[in-house]
This record gives C-alpha cells, structure tokens and sequence, in this order.
C-alpha cells in the first residue's frame, strides 16, 4: 500500500504549481508606487479585496506542497549520490528561502486588502511600495533549488540529463539582474515538469537511478 501512495508527494509539485498560478493571477502586479498616488493604491485594494485576499491566500497555501514536494526531491537527491552529497541540502535550503518569501510576500498583500479601508492612504502606499519591490528571496532561493537539483542530477543520474541542465540554466539566469524574472518563471515550469516527471516514474514502480558514491566535483 505505501508503494501505492508513493506517487502523491511527487505530484504535489503539480498542486503547487495549480495553487501558485490561480493566485498570481489574481494578485496580478500590483500598484507601482512611483507611478500612482497613495489614494489611487487604497481605492485598488478597496475595490479588489476579496479578489486580493483570495491571491494571497492561494500563494501562502502553495508553499504547503511545494515544501511537500521540495523533501521528497531532496530524499532521492540525497539518496542517489548514496547518503553523503551536500548539494541535496543546498536545494532544500533554497526552497525554504523561497517559500518563506512567498509567505512573507503574500502577508503583506493580504494585509493590504484586508485593511484598505481602514488604514491611511500613505500607510497603504508605503506598505504598496514595500510589496512592489519585495523579491529577492524569490530569485535566491529559486537559483539555489534549481543549481544545486541539477548539479546534484547531473552527477547521480536521478533525473532525465534534459531536465537537469534546463534546472542547472534557469538557476544562472535567475540570478542575471532583470533576466532573472524569465528565470524565475522557467523555474516555476521545472517544478511542474519534474513534478509530472517524478510522479510518472513513481506510479511505474519508483524506478529510481541505484546509488552511486559521489564523485570529487560539486
């Protein structure tokens, strides 16, 4: 019965994925605080706060199987290069980062949502201005998960070579100024994709690449 179950941790990804996507869609891009003033910031989280409240909730509820998921790839990471590589702890470093940053994020746009109506429209644009330019746990903890999954791929041999040179790419670029947003997104995909991958190896069975002793390079 457990090898039965054993591919819902793997498909997590996809529901995190689905979560992620439906909030941002909802939260959309915001306010730009250079460009509009504090009162045209309250009046767009007034007359959108159930529309923002749900994003936020959406987003902060993804971080949930998506740190579901981010263990289980840790495991046969770690278990691939046979109990002693340390990039598997790197990549669940890096997706603690950027979970705890969507958390934090989202926070802060729910409290905007919630409390439009009753905070003052320059509070509401300074805590704009703060959601506005709040990323960089999303590119670092993105670039961490993806570089140190491929790297650690690459030599162990647990994931399609494809996928881990596209993971090992995408978590340069999300650290290469304003392309690391295209990296960042690229990032979201690989989730999805290796999620789908995974689960489709662990409905097969758990078919996994045997242990190997890690080798000398990173």
């Amino acid at each position: 019965m457990e090898r039965d179950r054993g591919w819902i941790a793997p498909a997590l990804g996809i529901v995190f994925f689905l979560l992620v996507l439906v909030g941002a869609i909802l939260t959309g891009e915001g306010k730009d605080p250079a460009k509009d003033s504090a009162e045209e910031i309250a009046e767009y989280y007034s007359d959108n706060e159930s529309q923002q409240l749900w994003g936020a909730f959406l987003v902060a509820l993804g971080m949930v199987p998506f740190l579901f998921f981010a263990g289980y790839l840790r495991r046969i990471l770690y278990r691939a290069e046979g109990g002693q590589g340390w990039l598997p702890t790197v990549a669940w470093g890096g997706a603690v980062v950027l979970a705890a940053g969507a958390t934090v994020g989202a926070s802060l746009n729910f409290a905007l949502a919630d409390y439009a109506d009753e905070l003052d429209p320059t509070a509401m644009q300074a805590i704009n201005a703060i959601v506005y330019d709040f990323f960089w746990p999303f590119p670092i903890g993105m670039s961490l998960l993806l570089l140190a999954t491929g790297l650690s791929a690459l030599r162990s041999g647990v994931l399609p070579r494809w996928l881990a040179w596209i993971a090992v790419v995408a978590g340069v670029v999300c650290m290469l100024g304003p392309a690391g947003f295209f990296g960042f997104l690229a990032g979201v995909l690989w989730i999805l994709v290796a999620s789908i991958v995974l689960t489709a190896r662990a409905r097969q069975g758990g078919r996994q690449a045997p242990p190997r002793a890690p080798t000398t390079a990173a």
